[in-house]
């Protein structure tokens, strides 16, 4: 039985200024493959997927201001922002398949199936 059984990892998504992390170990599976922070570059992912989230990452840690005071967003650039986060994270579930839970937290706050 066991060898039918096919793990399901659940990550949370949200980013956290300066950790350079947007996922989170979300159940036991996870956390015991992962230990907690997941970086993309752990996981079987397209290089261009990596890349586009690393660069969302960095927007966002350049708009909250960890290295610097925050900039303000206007409602279109946040607008366009979360739009793209959406575009990312639908990309990234469709990358890691059905063994992958992406639990969206924040604005993005919906799961994947």
């Amino acid at each position: 039985m066991d060898d039918l059984y096919e793990p399901t990892y659940e990550f949370r998504f949200f980013f956290e200024a300066g950790s350079h992390i947007c996922l989170w170990s979300a159940n036991a599976d996870a956390w015991q493959c992962f230990h907690g922070p997941v970086s993309l570059r752990d996981l079987v992912l397209p290089l261009d997927l990596i890349l586009w989230g690393e660069a969302l990452m960095e927007h966002w840690d350049e708009a909250v201001g960890w290295y610097r005071p925050p900039v303000p967003w206007e409602a279109g650039e946040r607008a366009e922002f979360h739009a793209e986060v959406s575009d990312f994270l639908d990309g990234l579930d469709m990358a890691l398949g059905r063994e992958y839970r992406i639990i969206r937290c924040g604005p993005w706050a919906k799961s994947s199936s």
